[in-house]
């Protein structure tokens, strides 16, 4: 496993140039933010992923902190933000990648269901079909203003 090995030869303490790399993404998630919001103002903006997934490949690499964690916490969250949850076998199986063990998704799905709990994320299953999970984001934000 990838993130293991990385563990591993760091002795679990991250190094310097991984929080410079913390902190090159965390400026760079804030100057996007901006530029999204500034760039977009009365448009809809559509991410299929946040500035929140890096906290988990934060964890996977060993260089996750709560200073790290509250650092991310400062970018503003979206108006809507959901989570497709999808079992750790058929994530592995949609990626059909042989370098990461299903215990990273294991792992890792858990890591996404205590960051939606803390950030009180609304999850929806990620086994329905497109159109399906469209309907019912589009659904939820329409009778939001209803």
């Amino acid at each position: 496993n990838i993130s293991e090995e990385k563990a591993k030869a760091t002795h679990g303490r991250p190094s310097l140039k991984s929080y410079i790399w913390i902190i090159a993404i965390f400026l760079d998630s804030m100057l996007a933010y901006l530029f999204l919001r500034l760039r977009s103002i009365n448009k809809i903006i559509i991410l299929d992923r946040y500035f929140y997934d890096f906290l988990v490949t934060f964890k996977d690499l060993n260089c996750f902190s709560r200073y790290v964690e509250g650092s991310f916490m400062l970018i503003p969250k979206p108006s809507y933000l959901y989570l497709l949850d999808v079992p750790p076998e058929v994530s592995a199986k949609r990626r059909d990648n042989s370098l990461i063990n299903l215990n990273l998704y294991i792992r890792r799905r858990e890591d996404y269901k205590n960051l939606a709990a803390k950030l009180q994320i609304k999850t929806i299953s990620g086994l329905e079909t497109v159109d399906t999970l469209v309907n019912g984001v589009i659904d939820d934000i329409y009778h939001e203003y209803i």
